[in-house]
């Protein structure tokens, strides 16, 4: 066998050297970068729990009520009179005296329109024996005009001031002053003393006020309770149509800043207080601007949309701590769902693989 030469054996060596080297740069792998290594995903994520008051921006349109007077059935000549301009006048207080007998002024919401003797029924009684009730006086709201009635009503107007209420045997209707409000704000004086007054002749003057005043459009994505709508700091109840229902609450916001700003603000306002209409009789001048908001703080739990299943309008599952719960969806955001456990106690862990979760 003849030999290899030594310089052949050295580039022979070095050839299978160099050949090992390569297979092994082919054969042994490499580790991937960090940003294309494959991650591991959840299978469940922890519920946040927010609290919130569902605080929306909303348009209250309002529209305003004419001047009002307050007028006395009373008849003769005005022997006292303390009404001042830009004074406020409350329900259950001294109006001014006629003949020496002193009105009262009284907030009902229906007005007195007789003479009421024990045993009369009414929606007039009725109104009345609120009223007595919300002035603290210890009475029966049946609407029947009793003696306990009698008794209430002659011991609030012997409070105010009419020193002969003891001796009522009836409800002389002509003693009373009806005001729209619990408490009024008088814009102008009409009578003094000395002078004559007729019956139903005005005796003071409202302010314009505001006879109705709804949210327009009703926003419809908000979560359910109790609602309110908000002006700097005012604060006032409206129903599910988002309508202020309360004639003191309208009073209120009448007499508001906030209003009385955006009243400021409305050149183009009518006569009559509504708002001036445009060429295609759209209203030209837009609603005030308020924050819609439940009238107290909920709590919500943020989950992962993908979390919620089984979903029929406004109901859905979760998977909690492995167990399935029935959930209310009060809305949504950017792939999150907030939602309240029907049974109203709190969620923690929520799966998010829920091909197999049982129905809730």
């Amino acid at each position: 066998m003849p030999r290899l030469s030594a310089p052949l054996l050295v580039v022979g060596a070095f050839a299978i050297l160099s050949l090992g080297t390569v297979a092994g740069a082919v054969l042994v792998p490499t580790a991937a970068p960090q940003s294309i290594a494959s991650t591991v995903r959840p299978t469940s994520v922890q519920a946040t729990e927010i609290t919130t008051t569902d605080e929306q921006t909303a348009t209250l349109r309002v529209t305003a009520r004419p001047a009002q007077k307050l007028s006395s059935r009373a008849v003769g000549t005005i022997t006292a009179d303390d009404c001042q301009p830009g004074s406020t006048v409350a329900s259950g207080s001294a109006g001014p005296t006629v003949n020496d007998a002193v009105l009262v002024h009284l907030a009902t919401s229906q007005p007195l329109w007789r003479d009421l003797s024990v045993g009369d029924t009414g929606a007039d009684v009725r109104s009345l024996q609120a009223e007595l009730s919300r002035l603290g006086q210890p009475v029966e709201v049946d609407g029947r005009f009793g003696a306990g009635t009698l008794r209430a009503v002659s011991r609030m107007a012997e409070t105010a001031g009419a020193s002969d209420a003891r001796s009522w045997s009836t409800l002389p209707f002509a003693r009373f002053i009806w005001l729209p409000a619990a408490s009024v704000v008088i814009a102008s004086c009409d009578t003094g003393m000395g002078q004559e007054v007729a019956a139903q002749g005005p005796v003071a003057t409202l302010p314009q006020g505001v006879s109705e005043a709804v949210l327009t459009p009703l926003p419809d994505d908000v979560m359910a309770g109790d609602r309110v709508v908000v002006a700097d700091g005012l604060t006032i109840p409206v129903d599910a149509a988002g309508r202020i229902t309360s004639a003191a609450d309208l009073e209120r916001l009448a007499a508001s800043q906030a209003y009385l700003r955006y009243r400021g603000s409305s050149s183009d306002s009518g006569p009559n207080g509504s708002e001036a209409a445009g060429p295609d009789g759209s209203a030209s001048k837009p609603g005030m601007s308020v924050q819609y908001r439940l009238a107290q703080p909920t709590t919500v739990f943020s989950v992962p949309a993908a979390a919620v299943y089984a979903t029929t309008g406004s109901t859905g599952c979760v998977v909690d701590e492995g167990h399935a719960r029935a959930v209310t969806i009060v809305g949504s955001q950017l792939g999150e769902t907030f939602v309240v456990p029907r049974d109203g106690s709190r969620i923690g862990s929520i799966s998010l693989d829920t091909r197999k979760a049982p129905r809730c």
